[in-house]
């Protein structure tokens, strides 16, 4: 059985050869396995993919991996600062040794023309998809990530504005989430086209360390729902992350109708089977900290506590993306432990 073949059993309940084991692995690990900067592979599409490949050589007993957040070169302009400006109202901050984050943001009122345009982020995942090899994905599990409505605002306009409009403006913040959720479907599209057969659906900004669970109810979950069910049509399964401490949303977030939830390392994968129901597939939640500082023998016994853990269809992931410089052989006692769990229920 492949990785692929594995995973996407998994996520639909059915029997595996073992228990899936696919741990985050995105730009903020794999470039290191080919001996490059994650800043300049979050930049460039061409070497992000030749990273994820060269994770997967590096690891051929994981069942896949992450396309997640990065930029596409052709897009970027360099500036004075330092900083690269995305084209579309961001400035970016790129440092050699780590993924980007946004230092201005350009728009600041829901009546720029720009809201309407496409995120900078959908060009990076889909250039980078699309240049991964088709040997990795036959054999693979490779998930393209769409930043979801809520988050693709807050990345737009930043969090403290939104958070603001949430008070000062909720119906006319709410009209320009709803314009987010057909970019979002666009992306869904596009990554279909490119022979996507699962994505992830990052909704970061909506943590409930972040936003209330009202908040949550009123201002993200009613364009989750629109999104998992334009999956759902297509007849793709979607990843549904937010990150932190779900547990005060938990009931709006299985509410969306996702096919599997990818939990944080802070939340009871127990809590987690318990709101989303039997037939929900939960990936979780190997805290990364323990996966990068801990022996390979305690990572092991770790990961057979949460296989014991949760009952139903379940990956064995981490709760949030591995880390750079995370020991190899605490990845492969990952797999160790799905190997050792083979024959339990999946």
């Amino acid at each position: 059985m492949t990785g692929k073949e594995r995973a996407l059993r998994a996520i639909h309940g059915d029997a595996t050869d073992r228990p899936s084991a696919l741990p985050s692995i995105d730009v903020a690990y794999a470039p290191g396995c080919i001996g490059r900067k994650v800043g300049e592979c979050f930049r460039s599409p061409e070497l992000h993919a030749k990273a994820l490949m060269g994770a997967l050589d590096t690891f051929p007993e994981i069942d896949g991996l992450y396309v997640n957040l990065c930029l596409s070169d052709k897009k970027l302009t360099r500036l004075p600062n330092g900083l690269y400006d995305d084209g579309f109202g961001l400035h970016w901050f790129v440092p050699e040794d780590d993924v980007g984050t946004v230092k201005v943001h350009e728009i600041e009122e829901l009546d720029d023309e720009r809201m309407d345009g496409i995120s900078s982020l959908q060009f990076g995942i889909l250039e980078t998809f699309a240049a991964i090899e088709p040997h990795y994905k036959e054999n693979y599990l490779i998930i393209p990530g769409i930043t979801g409505p809520y988050s693709q605002l807050v990345f737009m306009m930043g969090l403290e504005n939104v958070m603001v409009m949430m008070y000062d403006e909720p119906e006319e913040l709410k009209e320009a989430i709803s314009k987010r959720v057909r970019h979002a479907i666009s992306w869904l599209d596009e990554l279909i086209a490119l022979g996507a057969e699962a994505v992830w659906i990052g909704e970061g900004a909506a943590s409930s360390s972040l936003i209330s669970p009202a908040c949550y109810a009123e201002f993200v979950a009613p364009y989750a729902r629109e999104l998992v069910a334009a999956a759902r049509e297509r007849g793709i399964p979607c990843f549904m992350h937010v990150c932190g401490n779900i547990v005060p949303s938990i009931r709006e977030i299985a509410s969306t109708g996702l096919s599997a939830i990818d939990v944080d390392y802070m939340v009871p994968m127990s809590l987690v089977r318990e709101h989303c129901g039997p037939g929900t597939c939960i990936k979780g939640n190997l805290n990364p900290m323990d996966l990068l500082s801990k022996s390979s023998e305690e990572v092991y016994q770790i990961c057979r506590g949460i296989y014991e853990e949760t009952a139903g269809p379940m990956i064995l992931g981490t709760g949030c993306l591995v880390a750079p410089h995370t020991p190899r052989e605490n990845i492969d006692a990952m797999v160790r432990a799905s190997k050792s769990a083979a024959g339990s229920k999946c």
